[in-house]
This record gives C-alpha cells, structure tokens and sequence, in this order.
C-alpha cells in the first residue's frame, strides 16, 4: 500500500489576533524570511511576546526607530518648505 502524503489543514486564526501579531512584527509564513523553523503563527507569536520580555523591547525598539525616522522626515520637509517660501 503506498504512503499517504499528510496535508496539514490550514488553521483558522481570529483576525484580530492576526492583526495584533502584524502590529507586533510577525509576519505569514509565506513571507517569513528567517529559519522556517523559528516561525510561529499568530497566536503563538503573540502569547510568546506576552511571556518574553525580549521580544516586547524588540518590538518597541523598531517602534521608536520609526518615530525618529519618521520625526527626521518631516522636521527635514518642513526645514525645506520655509526654506522655499524665504
């Protein structure tokens, strides 16, 4: 009798969860670009953010990394736009 391949079902995951996850860095399997076996679905991603404290200063270090780029982007357009009405 010849082996059966075993399809794993795809899990329903609650899309707030999901979107909670997406906040947090996670990304779909699909589009993870580490070691596959380091990657976690939502809800386990989450529930690990909420037991390692790591991972939540990771998450709010990319955070402020944005805000400062973001803050460096617009003070430099704002600089730019006096300067063009002067």
């Amino acid at each position: 009798m010849p082996d059966k391949e075993v399809v794993e079902a795809p899990t329903q995951v609650d899309p707030d969860i999901e979107r909670q996850a997406k906040g947090m860095g996670w990304v779909p399997k699909d589009k993870f670009r580490g070691d596959a076996s380091k990657w976690r679905p939502a809800d386990e991603y989450v529930q690990r953010a909420e037991e390692f404290p790591q991972i939540a200063k990771s998450v709010i270090r990319r955070y402020k990394d944005t805000i400062k780029r973001y803050q460096q982007e617009n003070g430099a357009a704002l600089i730019q736009g006096k300067k063009e009405r002067s």
